[in-house]
């Protein structure tokens, strides 16, 4: 296999990044943990006096500025900016696993509706929601707006064309048999290698003897099946910008999808990512899995072919406008929270799956 090495500003730059052992002002995402409530003000300014923006359910990730040891901090979620309550949001391993139910509705009008880039009937729309789409529903803006999901791809969508299940739907959490695969206790199916192993032999049977590691993990629905997986980054002798390593349990059996770092660059906290093959080769999208193999897919995607380049949107041909605004999007979204592969950490995951 070929192993490409990244230049040593990559390998530094994406250390401060991945870890949560880095510095406080790389963790920019956080979850809204609602406290006694199941939705949240974004406020305009730092007060509970300052108008309201919005409300943003439970679960809801966040990308914010500043500290949570602060009253209020700066976030943006979409397109929208304002400032939130820190006691009302967490990025710590238990309180952010622990939330896992998510709001849904059901489009409901007599002609498709779209789904728009901002919460304005002049924004680009990027879909047409045909009546019955499910959607999942992050919050909803003063305008009555609500930001929402469609396997992945986020946006807005007039309320009254939304009707809310009176169920929210619950994500499966990390099953017992991947951890007993993150904490060296079990062996795992290495699809690429076609047999099983531990993390620790990784090294040797994959790649030569050489030393592997994996210093990070992080938890996301990856394959959008309402299913967490566990995301481990693949550090092979002492340079981490090789990828990752992607448990996913299937059948009884903890899968590992070795997925290159151009694969599934910038993961975001709702399991999407980007991936690049080229200048003009890129998109986002998330993976699929099929018994011993995994592909993306694309929910954007630009694909270039001798002198043309071509833009998709939800496999639809669009044009480049269209296109960008989609991965402005995506942009938007926050990073998937990061935390390091301890021994602390796999206690806390224990607890959690007791509960």
């Amino acid at each position: 296999m070929n192993r490409k090495t990244a230049s040593f500003a990559a390998i530094l730059a994406l250390l401060l990044f991945l870890c949560t052992g880095a510095a406080d002002a790389q963790r920019t995402t956080a979850l809204i943990t609602g406290g006694n409530a199941d939705r949240v003000h974004l406020r305009a300014r730092p007060s509970k006096q300052s108008d309201s923006l919005g409300l943003y359910f439970e679960g809801t990730p966040v990308a914010y500025s500043g500290s949570l040891e602060d009253a209020w901090v700066s976030v943006r979620i979409g397109s929208e900016e304002g400032y939130m309550m820190s006691a009302f949001l967490s990025d710590s391993l238990p309180e952010a696993s622990s939330l896992r139910s998510m709001t849904v509705g059901v489009v409901r009008a007599a002609s498709p509706v779209s789904l728009h880039t901002a919460p304005a009937s002049g924004s680009q729309a990027l879909l047409q929601l045909p009546e019955g789409t499910q959607v999942v529903i992050l919050g909803e803006t003063d305008t009555h707006w609500y930001y929402a999901s469609v396997n992945g791809l986020a946006g807005y969508i007039r309320a009254d064309s939304v009707s809310l299940a009176p169920i929210p739907r619950v994500r499966g959490q990390i099953t017992p048999n991947v951890l007993a695969v993150l904490s060296g206790e079990d062996a795992f199916w290495h699809t690429g290698a076609a047999e099983y192993m531990t993390l620790h032999e990784v090294g040797e049977r994959c790649f030569g003897g050489s030393n592997v590691t994996f210093p990070c993990f992080a938890i996301a629905d990856v394959d959008q099946d309402a299913s967490d997986e566990l995301i481990l980054t693949l550090s092979v002798d002492e340079d981490p910008y090789y990828g990752y390593l992607v448990l996913k349990s299937a059948d009884g059996t903890v899968w590992g999808n070795e997925v290159f770092y151009r694969a599934m660059l910038s993961l975001r906290a709702d399991g999407t990512f980007s991936f690049s093959s080229g200048a003009a080769d890129n998109g986002f999208g998330y993976l699929r899995f099929a018994v011993d193999q995994h592909h993306i897919a694309a929910l954007a995607e630009s694909v270039s072919s001798d002198e043309t380049i071509t833009y998709w949107l939800n496999g639809q041909q669009v044009s480049e406008a269209l296109y960008r605004e989609a991965d402005k999007g995506q942009e938007q979204k926050p990073e998937v929270i990061w935390y390091d592969l301890t021994a602390e950490n796999l206690s806390a995951l224990r607890k959690i799956i007791a509960d």
